[in-house]
């Protein structure tokens, strides 16, 4: 994570009132290292090494202090599987109806579609996710059709 990120993060927790511990900035560096969008229990595996006592529990606690202070963001692909990912930046995902595969699509935000629905619902519209779902290269060639 770079040196701007750590400050963030740590002006963020602070600001809470929370501690900044070597476990919340591992989580935190893993995301912004780590594109496959993973799962709160992939993010336990890979940590456990360094952190033989964290549990999955403590994952998702901070997994959603983080979604709650915008410091990552988290994909909802089905009622029982999230993903997170550390990319702030504008961009939309590719969503494998088979795996379950989050991959990243690049493409110019659609800002007037939040000021139209504002107009439209009267609401405040601040920000917008996008997801497309078909089948990614890998499942396609596999005997599993």
């Amino acid at each position: 994570m770079s040196v701007s990120k750590i400050s963030k993060v740590e002006q963020i927790l602070k600001a809470s009132h929370l501690k900044i511990t070597e476990q919340r900035l591992a989580i935190l560096n893993f995301l912004q290292d780590n594109t496959s969008h993973p799962t709160a229990n992939d993010i336990l595996i890979a940590l456990q090494t360094y952190f033989p006592s964290l549990t999955l529990k403590e994952i998702n606690e901070n997994l959603e202090l983080f979604v709650e202070k915008q410091l990552i963001r988290k994909i909802s692909i089905t009622p029982n599987l999230t993903r997170f990912d550390g990319n702030l930046q504008s961009h939309y995902h590719v969503i494998c109806t088979h795996c379950h595969k989050a991959t990243d699509f690049n493409y110019p935000s659609f800002i007037d579609i939040e000021s139209i629905a504002s107009q439209i619902t009267k609401h405040q519209v601040y920000t917008h996710e996008l997801m497309l779902f078909g089948i990614c290269q890998q499942c396609s060639h596999a005997d599993c059709f």
